[in-house]
């Protein structure tokens, strides 16, 4: 967990000498074997990325650190050719930043730490393979979370800004490169899970602030621009946790840390009920586990790849069956990985890449 100290720390714990090399070989979860295989190897080795699906049905991986370093490099992965292409240079290194698919099929890459809050804000035009530069934030800030809105503008709320939890939310327009502001969060919040729900609003959950791991969640209408408080979650789920939104519409929480205080590493699972506006337990974990990945595959459950518990990282692979509320095991990674990123590609297998070992 981090309080006002939480970035120079994590600063500290991240750059490391560089990870062992391996780790820039990329996998491929196959649901038609239950398993993952190797992939051609990324450029760069990196973890605290981010990684999104293009129009096109290729992936592009931005920025993150190697251990040593931030980087401002960026790749995109062919699937059906297994090569990764060198996608040019954001106009900053950076990690702990947000990149949001636009409906234009651009790609919006907002904040990030590079020793300092970045205010930057870049564009990644996927038909011309090239960057540029969009308005910058009001506020700079990393650890926050970033949201297509229904409008096709972007709500970025919260996050870190000189070590200290934010609560404020700004929300880009990316029709005329503007920023404005919004309703702050009722609290600071950073490390938060955020996903929209079907009717479209966006529902904020968990992470921490200065002082607590939260179980508190809130929702944003942007009807009335507003914030709400939803229920909270049974226990507190902050730095490192997971929320995904399941084919029938619910959340689901899984992991990060409980309560502050000792190992405080959880293996709960909850979910949200939509219809009820409740949480009830879920069947936990095989690990109690933090910075996993949680991915939507097409068969409507959740594959949840890797993490660390305490100073190991897993290569475990588990499948979450919301209708029969059970995990199975499905294989193991090729590797063990942690602060990795998992995308779900067109033909239903799921890219893994990076992380820590």
């Amino acid at each position: 967990m981090f309080t006002c100290q939480g970035l120079l720390a994590l600063a500290a714990v991240v750059l490391q000498p560089a990870a062992r090399a391996d780790v820039r070989i990329t996998e491929v979860y196959d649901p038609t074997v239950n398993g993952s295989v190797a992939t051609a190897a990324i450029h760069d080795h990196r973890f605290v990325h981010t990684a999104t699906l293009l129009d096109g049905g290729n992936v592009l991986i931005a920025a993150g650190t190697n251990g040593s370093r931030y980087l401002a490099s960026a790749e995109t992965y062919d699937p059906e050719s297994d090569t990764w292409s060198r996608a040019g240079n954001m106009s900053v290194a950076r990690y702990g930043h947000t990149a949001t698919l636009l409906p234009t099929g651009e790609v919006l890459v907002v904040g990030g730490f590079n020793g300092a809050n970045v205010p930057n804000v870049d564009i990644y035009d996927a038909k011309e393979r090239r960057w540029h530069r969009a308005r910058n934030l009001h506020k700079a800030r990393d650890r926050h979370t970033a949201t297509l809105l229904p409008s096709g503008e972007v709500l970025v709320a919260g996050g870190y800004r000189q070590g200290q939890a934010q609560a404020d939310v700004e929300i880009y327009d990316p029709r005329a490169d503007r920023w404005r502001h919004a309703a702050p969060m009722t609290g600071p919040r950073t490390y938060a899970g955020a996903t929209l729900l079907a009717d479209g609003r966006l529902f904020m959950g968990a992470g921490e602030n200065a002082t607590d791991n939260l179980a508190t969640c809130e929702i944003f209408d942007p009807a009335t621009l507003k914030w709400t408080m939803a229920a909270p979650c049974q226990r507190p789920h902050a730095y490192g946790q997971s929320m995904t939104r399941l084919q029938s519409g619910d959340l689901l929480i899984a992991g990060g840390e409980g309560e502050r205080g000792g190992s405080s590493l959880t293996a709960d699972v909850e979910r949200y009920q939509v219809a009820a506006l409740s949480w009830r337990p879920a069947a936990k974990m095989r690990h109690a586990v933090h910075w996993h990945t949680a991915t939507l595959v097409k068969d409507g459950k959740i594959l949840v790849t890797g993490g660390q518990g305490g100073k190991r990282a897993f290569r475990s692979a588990d499948l979450y069956d919301a209708e029969a509320d059970r995990w199975t095991e499905a294989g193991s990674m090729t590797r063990a990985r942690t602060q990795h990123s998992a995308t779900l590609l067109r033909d239903g297998r799921v890219l893994i890449v990076g992380g820590e070992p």
